[in-house]
């Protein structure tokens, strides 16, 4: 029922151009978030998850986060495209796991499997892997 609420809202044509996308890692820069960032990660963390919003009924947590306070808190990375913030990884190191606290990727790069590199399939993050 989600999964057909979620196309009727969106559009399977769009979804499926997106998935078809291919993009080259070299496009893009990893790094630290660092406290000028903040501005830009709120930005890209409100435009991911702005779609949920209708869906269920209110902002979503990441939404409602303080950026500047979490890049001094947590490590957040920020994978970068021509220059500008395309994809937020939010994490936070526990005693024996890696808590994934949030994901975010440009909706115009949404589908295109940065969200899937940046989790890594089981839950250890991939992008560190791409620092050059």
């Amino acid at each position: 029922m989600c999964r057909i609420r979620f196309l009727a809202t969106f559009g399977a044509a769009k979804l499926r151009q997106r998935r078809r996308a291919k993009l080259d890692q070299a496009q893009f820069v990893l790094r630290l978030a660092e406290a000028g960032d903040a501005a830009a990660v709120t930005a890209v963390v409100r435009a991911a998850y702005s779609k949920w919003t209708p869906v269920i009924g209110r902002e979503p947590m990441p939404m409602r986060a303080d950026y500047a306070c979490s890049i001094k808190e947590h490590r957040i990375d920020v994978l970068l495209r021509d220059g500008r913030v395309a994809a937020v990884l939010e994490t936070m190191d526990r005693p024996d796991y890696l808590w994934i606290e949030s994901i975010a990727v440009t909706p115009e790069l949404q589908g295109t499997g940065l969200g899937r590199l940046g989790q890594g399939g089981c839950g250890w993050p991939r992008w560190p892997r791409l620092r050059t």
